[in-house]
């Protein structure tokens, strides 16, 4: 997909070319379902004789600062916003897929009571975010995003990406054995494993049976580490609920967005 940057009257604009196998009409009915979102970067205008999609400019992504600068009811509000923007695509039925730091824009250069946090794109997840359902190649919907908003929340608050796998850490395994691994031996347990069995469907999906292999029961040598139990000055236990309440491996018992917004972790972050 190409992309431009493009400016008229002072205002900085992005522009995006639709690939041809894409349906230009279908996108842009996917875009007008969430415009009156406050918290989603849709399109403001198109140019369909070349296929191009037009959005607001923003400056920053998430994944651009420093963590530590930011406070902790700075992170706070950030991540509810981009909760915010997912409820709004779930109540059109739209997924995002996508859910990662690069992913979060912010516009830094505006004022104190205009600032902006807004999610962006609808593209094919990446590893680092990815949920075990998709890992799986079964079924997603919106938990899945749900559950790839609780890993981007883990990095905002901590600075740590659960699922970054380093050459070292591998041992020479594929990294997808890897971060599988991570995903039962921080989120899982058997009700959830069995649970993603059911979600996968048969024994002959090829992530079936390594899955089987690392259930609590046949790693007796290689101890889980719950999320839940993690000690860190970052990590307090009404997040590490919020987080348990999205991240669980079986998609149907993970809280939806609209859900989160109310958990008590967003107590007195502005309006919901």
């Amino acid at each position: 997909m190409a992309v431009y940057r493009a400016s008229a009257a002072g205002s900085q604009y992005v522009a995006k070319k639709i690939t041809p196998h894409s349906n230009f009409d279908y996108q842009r009915k996917l875009q007008d379902s969430v415009a009156s979102s406050p918290h989603v970067r849709a399109v403001i205008d198109t140019v369909p004789k070349h296929r191009l999609f037009v959005f607001p400019y923003l400056t920053n992504r998430l994944l651009q600062f420093d963590n530590k600068t930011l406070s902790l009811a700075q992170k706070k509000s950030i991540l509810k916003r981009v909760l915010l923007g997912l409820a709004d695509l779930h109540n059109n039925c739209t997924l995002h897929t996508d859910i990662k730091p690069n992913n979060i824009m912010m516009n830094c250069e505006a004022g104190p009571s205009e600032d902006v946090v807004a999610l962006k794109g609808c593209v094919s997840g990446n590893e680092i975010w990815r949920t075990p359902e998709t890992w799986a190649r079964a079924a997603q919907n919106t938990p899945s995003d749900v559950f790839s908003f609780a890993i981007l929340s883990i990095y905002a608050v901590t600075d740590i990406m659960v699922f970054y796998v380093s050459e070292s850490e591998r041992k020479g395994e594929e990294p997808w054995r890897t971060i599988l691994r991570r995903h039962v031996s921080y989120f899982g347990d058997l009700p959830g494993l069995e649970g993603l069995f059911n979600h996968i469907g048969n024994e002959e999906n090829p992530y079936y049976a390594p899955l089987l292999e690392m259930t609590p029961s046949s790693n007796a040598d290689n101890p889980r580490k719950p999320f839940s139990l993690w000690r860190d000055d970052t990590l307090d236990p009404v997040f590490k609920d919020l987080v348990g309440k999205m991240t669980g491996l079986y998609p149907p018992k993970r809280i939806t967005a609209r859900e989160a917004l109310k958990h008590p972790w967003f107590y007195g972050v502005g309006d919901v």
